[in-house]
Order: C-alpha cells, then sequence, then structure tokens
C-alpha cells in the first residue's frame, strides 16, 4: 500500500459511524472448510514462498506456515497489527508494497491479498506491483466481500446501505465488488482467473433471523453449503479467486 493509501485508511470510516472500529476485529483464521482462510490455503503448493499483502495480525500467514509449511513474507503498513503479527513467530515488514518491492526481494510462488483491495481507493497499482514479485509460474490469490450478496441486495430493496463496523458493510470498504467486477480488475492488471470459490459465512446474524430459523440448526449450514455451491453469486459471503500472471 502506498503512503497516502495508509493514511486514507485511519480516516475513510469518519462520518459513518459513531467511532472507529475496532483494529483487530478482524484477529480470527475461521475453522470452517468453507471459510476464506482453509480455502486460500487449499490453492497453496506445500512448500511455497508465499507474500502475504496487508497481512495484517498474520492469521492467514500462520494457517500458511503450520498447515503447508509455507514460507511467509508478511507486508503490513499498520504497526500495532504487524507487532502482533511478529509476536506469532511470522516475517513483517512493516511498509507499503512500493516499498517492500524496491528492495528487490526473491520472487514468490504465491501472491496474497486477502481482503485488502476493497480497502484501497486505486487497487490496479498494488495488484501489478504484486504481479511484478511473482514467478512467472506463480499464483496472484484474491479474496474480497462479495457485493452481491443475497443481505445486501435485500437491503437495497428495502433503501438500505448503513455501514457497520465489520463484515460485508465494514465502512472501511472504499471499493465493492462482484465476482465478475474483481475477474475485470485482474484481467486488466495481467492476469489470468483460473479458479474461483464463494465461502459460507453462516456465521452473518442475518442466519440467526427469520426465515433461516424455520431450519433446524443442524441442518441449516448444511442447506448454506448447496447454496454457496450452487449459487456463489449471491450466497458466497466472499469471492476467492486464483489467478496466473499472463506472459
Amino acid at each position: 500500500m502506498t503512503r497516502a493509501t495508509e493514511a486514507s485508511v485511519v480516516n475513510e470510516f469518519t462520518g459513518l459511524l459513531p467511532e472507529p472500529p475496532p483494529p483487530f476485529r478482524y484477529d480470527f483464521p475461521g475453522d470452517d472448510p468453507q471459510d476464506p482462510h482453509p480455502l486460500l490455503t487449499s490453492w497453496v503448493p506445500a512448500g511455497a514462498r508465499v507474500l502475504d499483502i496487508g497481512a495484517g495480525t498474520g492469521t492467514l500467514a500462520v494457517t500458511l506456515r503450520d498447515r503447508k509449511g509455507a514460507t511467509v513474507v508478511c507486508v503490513e503498513p499498520d504497526s500495532d497489527r504487524a507487532e502482533l503479527a511478529r509476536a506469532r513467530g511470522l516475517t513483517v515488514h512493516v511498509t507499503d508494497l512500493d516499498t517492500f518491492a524496491a528492495t528487490s526481494p526473491e520472487p514468490f510462488d504465491v501472491a496474497v491479498l486477502a481482503d485488502v483491495i476493497e480497502h484501497l481507493p486505486y487497487p490496479g497499482p498494488i495488484i501489478a506491483t504484486a504481479r511484478r514479485l511473482l514467478k512467472p509460474t506463480g499464483h496472484l490469490l484474491v479474496s474480497v466481500p462479495n457485493a452481491a450478496h443475497w443481505t445486501i441486495r435485500a437491503s437495497l430493496l428495502r433503501g438500505r446501505f448503513d455501514y457497520e463496523p465489520t463484515g460485508l458493510m465494514d465502512a472501511t470498504h472504499l471499493r465493492w465488488f462482484t465476482l465478475a467486477s474483481l475477474r475485470r480488475m485482474l484481467e486488466s492488471c495481467g492476469f489470468a482467473v483460473e479458479d474461483t470459490l464463494g465461502t459460507l459465512g453462516n456465521w452473518h446474524p442475518a442466519y440467526a433471523r427469520f426465515p433461516w430459523t424455520l431450519i433446524p440448526g443442524r441442518y441449516r449450514t448444511s442447506v448454506l453449503r448447496r447454496l454457496v455451491r450452487r449459487f456463489p453469486s449471491m450466497f458466497g459471503l466472499q469471492n476467492l479467486v486464483r489467478s496466473k500472471p499472463v506472459t
């Protein structure tokens, strides 16, 4: 992230929430097989050299290290989040991606932008920089909230678009992506999309309300899994994409 981006992230909730969102609100890995971290991890080869861009507190990096034996290098501009990531034994560069790239690091097998580009006013340059840091055979993995999720559609039908401290309507989101618009963004930056997935998100508060409460709890998650697989653009809470550089 550029330094201008770092400054904007600090203030971008102003006027949207009564108080700043908790800084460590996403400091959890997500253990369901259809959560973002397990799905992203499934795309990473064992022993890969991975660049985690905007690594936050390092929860994904720890999963990649522990489950795949990956060598993970984290770039995180927020010093507080970076400190927590370092306490977890991770290699963390407290800087923006452009500055890190200028150090001419060894190319990576995989670069990850996990819930990052929706927070940036200009996602294109950071994607292009990630491309330069990949091996020709490498992959870029991206996850973003799904702007076409049924809960957002339902809110818009009611004339509502209310920001929240966390989740799909996180007040620090500056860009909104459907799977189609994310694909176009990556292709415009020199990537070819190889695979896509939708995440489950069964923790969403909407699933604890009518009409979902009509489905017994022991069956509800199973129903949601089927809906995400069959209709990912509507029921996938997040869109995940695996892409490769086009030579």
